[in-house]
């Protein structure tokens, strides 16, 4: 019995494994915190890599939107970074990335690594209510289990205990964990046993206003400046923005070949994004059950109308992309045969939308689908217009320094962050947008701009009379509209977006337009070419172009699919099937969304006195990988 149980513990063990080749055996945070708020932090990780791997990844979270302005966003800092292992440091997608071991070797076996770094938050988010201390001792992004975790917490001042949390689990939990805190109230002490893939621990610290000690901005040396430089600065800057979208945005013009079939190896998942940007979403889970069905790897059941059973018939194989396997086993989580009803019970849809970002994760560095020199520059462009936006507005209210600055310098960045946003939705290389969302868009980006004019038309008469102060609001407006126009533009493919681009309007472009003559000649080399294309017709929107073309072929019965009640399956049946299926799938999305309230997403979610806080809900996070 005893070792049974331990094969079942290992078995466990080597299937929360499948997607990183380590765990961890022991793992030991240390923070100081100083009366600033900035937390000066140790941890000490044994890792046991399960296969030879060069090190890990430890990725550390640095930019969260504000809990107490969903326009806003705050910037951690992230420094004096140290390790143990050969250290190698660079920032992507909101995260400082640490690659830690050696490409010339390779580790196995139990490995102790051992980092180092400070974190500053910055500002105070609360400055009116109370200070805290919210921190991801261990984020949900660890895709392996940890074991032995302790953790010791220090303050400059004496905490009280009743405004202590610590919870752990997955992402939303507020289980609590048991924790210690020292006689002299200044240190948090603690020890929990395990974490599963994607859970997390969390210490929230509540404490009375002015705990931190934070340092005033002095605004009062920048009192000289007067109106016509918040004309000028966003006039130079639309002209820098056109000349760099010049320079770094336009493309060049497509020529998309001829071809039979997708890019080597893409999926309709991948074919999807390469062509809509990030326009995943129902089309292209329907999509992919069928791909699955023509690969072999499940079958479909229709007992009744609109009444799906799938039906697993082997793994998808391991060569395939994460981001397919992940969909694939959320799919058959509860069995190897699934309804609707059971995928509705499971919340398929809602955890479905997790796999996509991974389908974006596959386009990085040479495979990238822009060109990282343009990406880089438009990185920058953004940035310099949104503190242009804060300049231009700061300066037209410093003849009055004070709340009224900072509200106009909000209300501007707000302002100009809602324009740049809709234009780039609008006109995005990467993205296909409907008329009615573009002229949605278009209204909004209006409405915004005659609310920029207005509000900074107030506070300049509020503050004086002049020419410059009733056209100041009108220049900066249009030449912030201009310059989001430039910004958002400032985007090109790089080679290999280019190429995988055109294969992809390529073979679109065969699915729609291709004549019977010559798809008779392809059924002959390839009889079952109307199913190996039926699922990337569907991401395309054509399921009912290409079933049209086959109207009076004759087609092989496909072996994936079962219904008692229909025996003509000729073309036209298989699009109906579809728009069947995409109705059910649809539908339990619905019935999802009904019965679950909206749901916050990553670190920095916001607290209120008295909160306990939750799993995962803090600031900082990230995980680690191998490598």
């Amino acid at each position: 019995m005893k070792r049974f149980a331990i094969f079942i513990f290992v078995l466990a063990l080597s299937i929360s494994l499948f997607a990183e080749n380590f765990y961890i055996d022991g793992y030991d945070i240390n923070i100081k915190v100083d009366e600033a708020g900035k937390a000066h932090i140790t941890e000490d990780m044994n890792v046991v890599f399960t296969a030879p791997s060069h090190g890990i990844y430890r990725d550390i979270e640095y930019i969260f939107s504000n809990p107490n302005n969903i326009w806003s966003t705050i910037f951690a800092k992230v420094d004096n970074i140290k390790s143990n292992m050969p250290l190698s440091i660079s920032k992507e997608n909101g995260f400082v990335s640490l690659r830690l071991g050696d490409s010339s070797k390779y580790l196995d076996g139990k490995q102790r690594i051992l980092i180092s770094y400070d974190y500053d938050l910055g500002g105070d988010i609360y400055p009116d209510d109370y200070d805290e201390f919210y921190y991801n001792l261990i984020s949900a992004a660890w895709d392996c289990p940890i074991r032995d975790i302790s953790y010791s917490v220090s303050f400059p001042k004496p905490l009280d205990k009743n405004r202590i949390w610590v919870t752990f689990g997955d992402y939303g939990s507020d289980r609590n964990a048991q924790f210690s805190l020292s006689p002299d109230m200044l240190t948090i002490n603690g020890k929990l046993n395990v974490l599963e893939s994607y859970q997390a621990l969390t210490l929230r610290v509540e404490m009375d206003n002015g705990y931190f000690s934070r340092q005033a901005k002095d605004v009062g040396k920048i009192a000289n400046i007067v109106l016509p430089i918040s004309i000028l600065v966003p006039i130079l800057f639309a002209l820098y923005a056109i000349l760099s979208y010049r320079r770094y945005g336009i493309d060049k013009p497509l020529t998309p070949p001829v071809t039979f079939h997708p890019p080597k190896d893409f999926n309709p998942m991948d074919v999807s994004y390469v062509y809509n940007g990030n326009s995943l979403g129902d089309d292209e889970v329907t999509a992919m059950f069928f791909y699955w069905a023509d690969k072999g790897y499940l079958k479909i059941e229709e007992r009744d109308k609109n009444s799906f059973t799938f039906i697993k018939q082997k793994d998808v194989p391991a060569d395939e992309s994460k981001a397919e396997r992940k969909l694939f086993a959320l799919l058959f989580k509860q069995g190897d045969t699934v309804t609707f009803k059971d995928l509705e019970s499971e919340e398929f849809g809602l955890k479905a939308t997790k796999v996509f970002p991974l389908v974006k994760a596959q386009f990085t560095a040479s495979e990238s689908l822009k060109d990282p020199k343009s990406e880089k520059k438009k990185k920058i462009n953004i940035a310099l217009l949104l503190l242009f936006a804060i300049i231009s507005g700061a300066v037209c209210s410093l003849a009055s320094p004070g709340l009224l600055t900072l509200v106009l310098a909000i209300i501007n960045l707000i302002g100009v962050s809602i324009i740049y946003l809709s234009v780039a939705n609008i006109i995005s290389k990467f993205y296909l947008r409907s008329k009615f969302k573009s002229a949605m868009l278009s209204l909004l980006c209006l409405i915004v701009l005659f609310m920029f004019v207005l509000a900074n038309f107030v506070v300049n008469l509020s503050l004086t009379y002049n020419v410059v102060a009733l056209i100041q609001p009108i220049v900066a407006a249009l030449s912030f509209l201009i310059s989001s126009i430039a910004v958002a533009s400032t985007e090109k493919r790089s080679e290999y977006g280019e190429r995988t681009l055109e294969e992809c309007i390529g073979y679109k472009d065969f699915i729609e337009r291709v004549e019977i003559d010559k798809l008779k000649l392809l059924i002959q080399d390839d009889p079952d070419i109307f199913y190996r294309t039926l699922s990337y017709a569907i991401v395309f929107g054509l399921e009912d172009t290409w079933a049209n073309k086959f109207k009076n072929l004759y087609i092989q019965k496909c072996s994936w699919y079962y219904s008692p009640t229909d025996s003509l399956m000729d073309a036209m049946f298989y699009s109906s099937l579809i728009r069947r299926s995409r109705h059910c799938y649809r539908q339990m999305q619905r019935e999802i969304i009904k019965t679950n309230s909206p749901r916050s997403g990553g670190g920095g979610s916001h607290s209120f006195s008295g909160f306990s806080g939750f799993s995962g809900g803090g600031f900082s996070g990230g995980g680690g990988r191998s490598w």
